[in-house]
């Protein structure tokens, strides 16, 4: 955020509060790019109690004028050090998976979603990201998927919707052992928008990060516009260690997946399993279901593996910060 001093000192009545101020972070000591967000809000609260600040010659308001710096100071500590522990390294690693389960239909034909269950448990992720998944649709006899493979998997779970039917909902979800501390589900847009993208705020070992999870469109120019117009824009808009997760219909010959890897790191690229494409899952010959990171994580290993719970294959990263 690179707190500017002037800003704090120039532009304000009182300007001999702010002189001998030494608790605010300097320019030399913050990056700019990192805390850029921050700044806003800092700025607002700046307003906000300088609104309320009566300067004249006599001592009114002393108290209100006395705390002031020290409110400011808090602020910027607060927010600076909340980023801060962003941009430092995860102590741990995490597992996580992308899945698209298809309602839980098997290549059989069968809807069995313990089968889905023992899959995903198998893998032992810590986040796992799914699509297609049903909630409390008559297709599926009104199970609620995600919250079912929840509970199964002892795990939180936060549930996307993309397309809504007279009865029940059809979407994404995201699973994890870690606490969830937020999300948004944002409509992807589109003429008629029928596809959605999770952003979901965790807590890991202390420090925030952000798992995204999609099911994209099956036009792919539409894709492209999706992915180069909101999808990168709003995953580069904060430094925080964010993960892209999903199946994305598209090959990594495709335009939209070749615009993903000059953003982001795709994390097949440490693969150590024989397979190594994604659909069908009977035969693949397709990897289109992918794990993106941002400079937040490395990949340490990347796998596909086999099951024939749906008519994709699960794909398994594990990472550090």
């Amino acid at each position: 955020m690179c707190l500017e001093k002037n800003f704090l000192i120039n532009k304000h009545p009182a300007s001999s509060l702010f002189r001998d101020l030494n608790f605010f972070p300097t320019p030399e000591n913050v990056s700019r790019e990192t805390f850029s967000a921050d700044e806003v809000y800092l700025r607002k609260q700046y307003r906000h109690f300088s609104a309320s600040l009566t300067i004249g010659p006599s001592n009114k308001n002393t108290v209100c004028r006395q705390q002031l710096p020290k409110v400011l100071a808090l602020c910027s500590f607060a927010y600076l050090y909340k980023n801060l522990r962003g941009k430092k390294c995860l102590p741990v690693e995490i597992k996580v998976v992308t899945y698209n389960i298809r309602t839980c239909r098997g290549m059989d034909g069968k809807v069995d979603l313990p089968r889905v269950a023992k899959v995903l448990k198998s893998l032992d992720a810590d986040i796992i990201a799914l699509q297609e998944v049903d909630m409390g649709n008559p297709r599926t006899l009104l199970v609620k998927q995600a919250n079912v493979l929840a509970r199964f998997l002892d795990m939180g779970c936060v549930y996307g919707e993309a397309s809504r039917y007279r009865i029940g909902s059809f979407g994404n979800a995201v699973l994890t052992r870690f606490p969830i501390k937020g999300y948004i589900n944002h409509r992807l847009p589109a003429p008629k928008p029928q596809r959605s993208l999770q952003e979901v705020h965790l807590e890991v070992d202390g420090q925030m990060i952000r798992v995204f999870n999609t099911h994209l469109e099956l036009n792919r120019d539409l894709r492209l516009t999706q992915i180069r117009d909101f999808i990168v824009p709003l995953i580069q808009s904060s430094p925080t260690p964010a993960i892209f997760a999903g199946d994305f219909n598209e090959t990594p010959d495709d335009p939209g997946v070749k615009y993903l890897t000059h953003c982001f790191k795709d994390s097949f690229m440490v693969n150590s399993g024989l397979l190594t494409n994604t659909f069908t899952s009977y035969n693949p010959a397709e990897r289109i279901d992918f794990i993106f990171l941002n400079d937040g994580f490395q990949a340490l290993d990347y796998q596909i593996q086999y099951a024939d719970a749906s008519d994709h294959l699960p794909v398994i990263s594990k990472l550090r910060g």
